[in-house]
């Protein structure tokens, strides 16, 4: 790979990307930092989930403004790009299917990421993080807080869902003492929350271990989208 940038550059973009706290900058960090490394664009877009034209506006932006362009600016609200009809199929689709059900393996809950890939794959639109969420408010669809969610049933089958779930937490890894390991274990744990328990509604937990063994079996064909995953910040 040729590197696009200084050392000393990559390491002023690299504090940067350690030191923020809002997820969807940090992967705009994290994209410039991986193109300016030597990455191509579309290697840049597969590792952080967005398009490969953000990658090339996040670096024209830095080329224009320096670190300053890389935080989302306030931008005047836009007319949809998707007519009435097929926002109204995006609608039902977010609605009625899981992300595995439409091409999506591994993916059970709806990200603005993966609803720009539905649209660009299905209407060959490209749409920004910030478009996304704004035609989704206007699509009358809220934001949830990612949490942990049981199927309804009674007190007794919950606590006991409640309990097998924990094992299952317990027993997906056997972890090393080693504080390096306990990160990356830490990193692929949260990363299997955000894909598979978050948002989701399960009966049993053969069902959670069915839908962690797709994930477990999908990320590991792509070994290098790990690495960048779990590795960048140690």
């Amino acid at each position: 790979m040729i590197m696009r940038a200084s050392q000393e550059e990559l390491n002023l973009i690299k504090a940067a990307m350690d030191c923020e706290k809002k997820v969807r900058v940090f992967k705009r960090y994290q994209a410039l930092y991986l193109f300016l490394s030597g990455k191509t664009g579309e290697e840049v877009a597969k590792i952080v989930g967005i398009s490969p034209n953000t990658v090339c506006n996040i670096h024209t932006a830095y080329k224009n403004e320096g670190l300053n362009g890389i935080p989302d600016k306030p931008v005047p609200g836009r007319p949809s790009r998707l007519n009435a009809e097929q926002q109204a199929e995006l609608k039902s689709v977010i609605l009625n299917k899981v992300p595995s059900e439409v091409g999506f393996p591994a993916e059970f809950n709806w990200t603005a990421g993966l609803i720009g890939k539905y649209i660009k794959r299905e209407y060959g639109y490209d749409y920004s993080i910030r478009g996304i969420t704004g035609m989704l408010d206007r699509m009358g669809l809220s934001y949830t807080r990612p949490t942990y969610v049981l199927a309804k049933a009674d007190k007794q089958m919950q606590e006991q869902f409640v309990q097998d779930f924990e094992k299952v937490k317990k027993t997906c890894w056997m972890v090393k003492s080693s504080k390096s390991f306990l990160n990356l274990i830490e990193g692929l744990w949260k990363w299997l929350k955000e894909k598979v328990i978050y948002n989701v509604f399960y009966k049993t937990v053969p069902e959670i271990r069915k839908n962690v063994n797709a994930f477990l079996e999908t990320i590991s064909a792509e070994p290098e989208a790990i690495i960048e995953r779990l590795c960048l910040k140690l």
